[in-house]
């Protein structure tokens, strides 16, 4: 069970840095708009 949320931890935080360069490159008033229509 503990590697199994390591991996997930992991996955998040990858996730994370790509929605942080994906968002910087982003003119600033998309932003919003783009994160909630990728939200699942």
């Amino acid at each position: 069970m503990y590697l199994l949320q390591l991996k997930r931890v992991a996955i998040f935080r990858i996730r994370l840095k790509r929605f942080d360069s994906l968002i910087s490159r982003m003119p600033q008033s998309q932003n919003h708009c783009t994160l909630l229509r990728d939200m699942p």
